[in-house]
Parts: structure tokens; C-alpha cells; sequence
């Protein structure tokens, strides 16, 4: 294509003041192509039980520490503590209380706590709910 010669309304041409453009091509669109189909199952709408039963269980070591503290610390007690806890849809642990009366004033309701709250359950559609667990101590 030619450049386009304009002049002005005395015929001199104004080339000397138009510079020429330089061509750019517009990029056309790509389409993408959707992303492959994934090769995970899918998740479950909650945990299943038997699974948070065997995260709990792999995890009372860390709870058995806490009494060990307290009782090295002298405090000898027996007593249960009630650990209850939600679980998110990404598998953390949500709104986690406990009851410990028999524990009060020690550190044993804060170290399960600082515990509970590190566990790390399957991931699933829905979360898991609410989740009570009892805990026996007893001295010896």
C-alpha cells in the first residue's frame, strides 16, 4: 500500500510534515483450549470418621506431652477433658474449645489446645462438622 499524499489547499504537498506509520500487526485472538481434566478424585462432601479417628490417634502423642508437662511441673491430677472442634473444608481446625475442669489453673487446657489446633485433616466439600473428643488422664 501507498502512502496517503496530503496536501494543502495551495497543491504543495505536506509530506514533508506527516511521517510515515509504521505497520503493526494486531494480534489476533488465540483461543485456549480448556484446561485438561483433572486426574484427582474428587473430594468427599465431609472427612470420613475413620480418618479423623486416625488423625487424633496419630496425634496423642502430642496431648500425652502436655500432661507430662504439668505433671512434671507437680501438678499431679486425674480428670477428663472434653476437646471440641470444627473442621474447615480445607482440612484446618476451627473453633476449638475445650472442657477441663479438673484442669483449671494448669497448663494442661492450653497445651491440648495449642495441639488441637495444629492437627490437619483431609480436605472435603463441606468441612467436618463439629468434632468432640474425650481425653482421660489419669495419674499415676
Amino acid at each position: 500500500m501507498d502512502p496517503l499524499v496530503v496536501e494543502d489547499d495551495q497543491a504543495q504537498g505536506l509530506m514533508g510534515s506527516v511521517r510515515r506509520a509504521v505497520r503493526t500487526r494486531v494480534a489476533t485472538p488465540t483461543t485456549t483450549s480448556p484446561p485438561p481434566p483433572s486426574t484427582e478424585p474428587p473430594l468427599p462432601e465431609q472427612p470420613p470418621s475413620t480418618e479423623i479417628q486416625r488423625i487424633v490417634r496419630v496425634n496423642l502423642g502430642g496431648v500425652k506431652t502436655c500432661y507430662l508437662m504439668m505433671t512434671r511441673a507437680g501438678v499431679d491430677r486425674s480428670g477428663k477433658a472434653i476437646v471440641t472442634f470444627g473442621i474447615d473444608p480445607d482440612g484446618k481446625v476451627s473453633n476449638a474449645k475445650i472442657d477441663a475442669p479438673s484442669f483449671t489453673g494448669t497448663v494442661l487446657p492450653g497445651c491440648v489446645m495449642g495441639q488441637v489446633q495444629r492437627w490437619a485433616f483431609p480436605r472435603s466439600q463441606k468441612g467436618g462438622g463439629s468434632v468432640s473428643y474425650p481425653f482421660v488422664f489419669v495419674s499415676g
